[in-house]
Formats: C-alpha cells, structure tokens, sequence
C-alpha cells in the first residue's frame, strides 16, 4: 500500500515537471519566432546566477543561458543542463527593458 502511493505520487510529481518544462520550451520556441527583423546580438552558453528573494523563501540557481542585446533590452534564455547536454530543463525568460520617458 505504501509502495503504491509513493509510486503514484513520484508519477504525478514527474508529469507535472514535465509539463512545466515543455511549456517553458514552447515559450522558449515562441519568442525566437516572434523575435523581430531588427539587429539584435546573441551570446550563447553563459554561465548566469540568479538570486530571487521572496516572504518566506531565498532561491539560488546557476543556469547556461543564452542571452539576447537589443538596442533597449536584454533577454535572458535560463536552461539547466543535466548529464552533460544530454537533459535540459528550460526556465521562464528574464527581460530587462529601458524605457526613457
């Protein structure tokens, strides 16, 4: 009975991870296709790390990402790769705007 439940929640946990994690990509996939015909410069395999503080939590993470230069913005691509390339988990896209008004 125990063995039954923990096997039916590792199985919820890992079909929601996977979930998450595809929509993450198809939003990666969107964004380059809506990316518009201007000059923009992509650096690829960076090593970033980002701090997020919340009420009741501090998160730490170290990601490859790629990262996008326009004119006005920056856009950063976070993925975590496990097993030498062989896994990758995509994260939201980071966009930091400025806006001179």
């Amino acid at each position: 009975m125990i063995i039954t439940v923990f096997i039916l929640f590792f199985s919820i946990f890992l079909i929601v991870n996977l979930g998450i994690n595809n929509l993450f990509k198809k939003n990666r996939k969107d964004f380059f296709y809506a990316l518009p015909i201007k000059n923009y410069i992509e650096i690829k395999k960076i090593k970033t790390e980002t701090f997020s503080k919340h009420l009741l939590t501090v998160n730490w993470g170290t990601y490859c990402s790629e990262i996008i230069l326009f004119e006005d913005s920056i856009f950063i691509l976070l993925k975590i790769s496990y097993l030498g390339g062989l896994i990758n988990l995509y994260r939201p896209i980071i966009q930091i705007s400025i806006n001179e008004n």
